[in-house]
């Protein structure tokens, strides 16, 4: 790849955006695609990285991760990236699949004897998995604290009583879904989430990233909500606060997602939200999925958990549309990715990582600014546009 220390040339839309990184230059047209979400003021940093048929060919940097513009967005920073790490939490999944220890039809009692309690013993996994199993959110007050007794947190859910019929509906599970899925592959592995992702993926493939943060690398962090722009009385947070059935309210507000942007929850190990990375790392993430010698998900298991088990309204996102093939989401008119197979998560900020088998292509975009309108983002959708071009 070509290092790039420059900004670009003059007639590029990101003229007077410097970077840092690398890109080959046939990819050049996406870099300047990112750059020019800075120059139009729909963010204010960016880290993006491409892996394309085995090969990394765009890992740059350009911007700031501050307002006051002091500190320049780097390859080497890391950021939590929220609902992002729900696509990494799948791919462990994958892998269960893939060795036959875990079965998308066996009742997740199975593996989790207490979690049939208060009527959930015939929930399946594929339906736990695929947010169809009515625990969207704690039906008790939840604090920062708790979040991190994952003891605590799995003992809550197994008692709990579903919201819906199970496998009636879709509702998103902001924050249960990492624990829920979690214990699953605890039960099953041995592990926790964090442990099983460093052993299976992260040391095997020398991959810069966690569900959980070392205090090592506390440094090299960097906030990113304390950015966000308050929400006014007709935001999407003040429809949800005032929403019935309260489940909905309970599942972005129990507690406030805003809050959770500090050094105990980037240390934790809470599977939804928590998982710590840069870009070429979570792109690197999902090259495992990708034809190639890296290849450790075929393409059956891929097949099997990716197959659209949902398209349509959610019950929990205020009716938007959604489209998933068990936890991950599917490309979508809500969240446009390269083609009809893609696969990945959006987070919270407005991130993005996916994998595209068609292509052989693994993205990851993330943004220094959150933008916490519903998608589709125009910063997002401006990149893809042009990397599709390159493809």
């Amino acid at each position: 790849m070509t290092a790039i220390t420059q900004p670009p040339s003059p007639a590029s839309p990101g003229i007077g955006v410097d970077f840092t990184g690398e890109v080959t230059p046939r990819f050049r047209r996406v870099v300047d695609a990112a750059a020019s979400n800075i120059t139009t003021g729909d963010d204010l940093g960016f880290q993006l990285a491409v892996w394309h048929d085995g090969d990394l060919v765009i890992d740059v940097a350009a911007g700031h991760v501050d307002r006051g513009r002091t500190r320049r967005q780097t390859t080497n920073d890391l950021a939590m990236t929220f609902s992002v790490s729900k696509g990494v939490l799948g791919l462990c999944v994958a892998l269960l699949v893939e060795e036959g220890a875990l079965d998308l039809d066996r009742p997740v009692v199975d593996y989790w004897p207490e979690f049939g309690a208060a009527g959930k013993q015939s929930i399946t996994f594929g339906c736990l998995l695929s947010h169809r199993a009515g625990l969207p959110a704690f039906d008790r007050t939840i604090s920062v604290t708790d979040l991190i007794d994952w003891d605590l947190c799995i003992a809550r859910l197994a008692q709990q009583a579903p919201v819906w019929d199970p496998g009636t509906r879709h509702g998103y599970h902001p924050l249960t879904i990492g624990y829920l899925v979690g214990e699953v592959i605890h039960r099953v592995s041995g592990l926790r989430p964090a442990e099983f992702f460093r052993q299976q993926i992260g040391d095997p493939m020398s991959i810069d990233a966690w569900f959980g943060v070392p205090a090592a690398e506390l440094g090299r962090m960097v906030p990113q909500l304390g950015l966000a722009p308050a929400f006014d009385d007709d935001g999407w947070r003040a429809q949800v606060v005032q929403a019935a059935p309260s489940y909905v309210a309970r599942a972005s507000t129990n507690p406030v997602l805003s809050d959770l942007d500090v050094p105990e929850i980037w240390q934790a190990d809470i599977p939804a939200i928590s998982f710590v990375s840069n870009a070429a790392a979570l792109a690197r993430c999902y090259s495992i999925a990708l034809a190639g010698p890296q290849q450790l998900i075929s393409a059956e298991t891929l097949r099997a958990v990716t197959s659209p088990v949902h398209d349509g309204h959610d019950h929990v996102l205020l009716d938007q549309a959604s489209r998933f093939g068990g936890i991950f989401q599917m490309s979508s008119p809500r969240q446009p990715m390269l083609g009809p197979t893609s696969f990945g998560h959006d987070g919270y900020t407005g991130s993005i990582a996916f994998a595209d088998p068609e292509s052989r292509t693994a993205v990851a975009y993330l943004a220094s600014r959150p933008d916490l309108r519903p998608t589709p983002h125009s910063r997002v959708t401006r990149v893809l546009a042009a990397l599709r071009e390159a493809l």
